[in-house]
C-alpha cells in the first residue's frame, strides 16, 4: 500500500467516525428536548388543574358568602333605615331568615322618617323639615314657602326656629336680604342684626337707600346707608321732629318747631315718599279740611310701607293717642305693602261704627283712582256729604261703636 493510498483510507475513518458522533449528538439532542417538551407540557396542565379547582374554591366560597346579614337600624333625618332581615348580594334580594325560605319584597325592606311620597316642606312637632323621597334633603338652602304662606329659612334641609338674622335669598321671586325671625321670614319694620351690622327693615327687607329713624325693641336709631351709623353723634332732622342721636342711638326727641302750629292731616312714611308729595297734597288736604269743617272731626291719613310689628289694634291705638291726644280724630292707616287700609276712632268718638262704613264705602267706591292723595281727599269729602246729610234724617242711636274698620279693592 502506498503511502497515499494509507493517507486517504486514515481520512475516510476519521470522517466516519466524525459522522457517527454528530448522530450520537443529534439523537441525544432530540430526546432530551422531548423530554423537556414533556415536562413543560405537565407543568402548564398541573397549573391549569390549580387554577380550575381555585375557581371551583371561589366560586363555592362566593355561594356561600353572599348571604348577608342586615340588622335592623332605625332611619335618620339623612339616610333610610331596614329592618332585621338577610340580604342575597348575587341573586339581589332579601329574605326574612338564613335558611332563605321567606322572600321579602324590597319596598318593606327601608325605612324612612317621612312619607317617600312627600315634597317640600314638613313639619314634625316644632320643626320644618324640607323633604324628598322620605328623607331630609341635605343640599337645600334657602327660602320656601308652605301651604299658609310662611317663609322659612332652611340649612341643609332644617329650619332652625330658633334663627335669629338677615339673610341673602329669594321671596316671591325677589332676591334681597330678609329678616329672618323664629326660623322664618317677618314681614315688619324694624332694626335687625346679622354678622354685618345692625339693618333698617322694611317689610321684611333691608332698605339700604334708607336714611333716617327706625326703631325695634332696643330703642331708635340713626341709619344712613340702611344700615345703623354707630359713628353719628348729633341732631338729626326726620320727620317733623328734632332727634338727639349719641352714637347711632336717639336719646332725645322734640317737635321741629318748624312745623309748629300746623294742622296737619296726613304723613307719607312710604319709603319713597312718592304717595303724598307738594304737588298732589293739595287734593288730600282740601278733602280732609272738607270733612273736618263738616264733622267737627279732622282726620289724618297715615301711610306706611308695611304692616306695624304690634297688632293692628294696639297700634291704631297708640297711633290716635300720639296723633290727637285727647281730642276728637279718626285715623285712616294706608299699608302701602298690602294696599290696604284700616279706619280708627275711640269709643267717644262722634263717628261711630256706621259713619266709619260709610267712610271705608266711599273710599271703596274711589279705588280706581290711581294718585292716592286725590282718592282718599275725594273720599273724604263725598263721605262728610254723606254723614251731614244722614246726621239730619238719623234717629238711630246706635252708631257709636269703637273699633276698626278695614278695607282694600275688591
Amino acid at each position: 500500500m502506498s503511502r497515499e493510498e494509507a493517507k486517504e483510507k486514515v481520512e475516510e475513518e476519521v470522517k466516519k467516525e466524525t459522522s457517527k458522533e454528530a448522530d450520537d449528538k443529534a439523537d441525544k439532542k432530540e430526546g432530551s428536548n422531548k423530554k423537556l417538551i414533556l415536562e413543560i407540557l405537565s407543568c402548564v396542565i398541573c397549573i391549569a388543574a390549580i387554577i380550575v379547582a381555585m375557581i371551583f374554591v371561589l366560586k363555592s366560597k362566593e355561594k356561600n358568602n353572599s348571604l348577608t346579614h342586615m340588622y335592623e337600624k332605625a332611619a335618620t333625618l339623612y339616610d333610610p333605615g331596614n329592618i332585621d332581615c338577610w340580604y342575597d348580594v348575587a341573586k339581589d334580594k332579601y329574605y326574612s331568615d338564613k335558611d332563605k325560605k321567606n322572600e321579602i319584597d324590597k319596598s318593606s325592606v327601608y325605612t324612612y322618617m317621612f312619607d317617600r311620597d312627600l315634597s317640600g316642606i314638613v313639619q314634625s312637632g316644632v320643626k320644618h323639615y324640607y323633604v324628598g323621597g322620605g328623607l331630609v334633603d341635605k343640599s337645600f338652602n334657602g327660602f320656601a314657602m308652605d301651604e299658609n304662606n310662611d317663609w322659612y329659612y332652611f340649612q341643609a334641609g332644617i329650619c332652625d326656629e330658633f334663627t335669629e338674622d338677615v339673610v341673602k335669598g329669594t321671596v316671591y321671586g325677589e332676591e334681597a336680604w330678609w329678616c329672618v325671625k323664629g326660623g322664618k321670614v317677618a314681614f315688619i319694620d324694624t332694626v335687625a342684626e346679622n354678622v354685618n351690622g345692625w339693618w333698617r327693615i322694611e317689610s321684611g327687607k333691608v332698605n339700604f337707600n334708607f336714611e333716617g329713624v327706625a326703631d325695634n325693641e332696643n330703642g331708635s336709631w340713626y341709619c344712613r346707608g340702611g344700615k345703623v351709623d354707630y359713628n353719628f353723634t348729633g341732631q338729626y332732622k326726620y320727620n317733623k321732629k328734632i332727634y338727639d342721636i349719641e352714637g347711632g342711638k336717639v336719646v332725645g326727641v322734640a317737635d321741629d318747631p318748624e312745623f309748629a302750629g300746623k294742622i296737619e292731616y296726613y304723613s307719607d312714611n312710604s319709603n319713597d315718599k312718592s304717595i303724598v308729595t307738594a304737588e298732589n297734597e293739595a287734593a288730600l288736604i282740601e278733602g280732609f279740611q272738607y270733612f273736618e269743617g263738616k264733622t267737627g272731626v279732622r282726620p289724618y291719613l297715615y301711610i306706611r310701607e308695611s304692616l306695624p310689628s304690634d297688632s293692628m289694634d294696639v297700634y291704631l291705638e297708640e297711633l290716635s293717642n300720639e296723633l290727637f291726644g285727647a281730642n276728637d280724630g279718626i285715623v285712616i292707616v294706608y299699608i302701602k305693602f298690602e294696599d290696604m287700609f284700616w279706619i280708627y276712632t275711640r269709643s267717644e268718638s262722634s263717628i261711630g261704627l256706621k259713619d266709619k262704613t260709610k267712610i271705608n264705602e266711599a273710599i271703596r267706591a274711589n279705588w280706581e283712582e290711581s294718585d292716592k292723595a286725590v282718592r282718599f281727599g275725594s273720599a273724604l269729602k263725598a263721605a262728610a256729604d254723606q254723614l251731614v246729610s244722614a246726621d239730619e234724617g238719623n234717629t238711630d242711636e246706635g252708631n257709636t261703636e269703637e273699633g276698626t274698620e278695614g278695607g282694600s279693592e275688591e
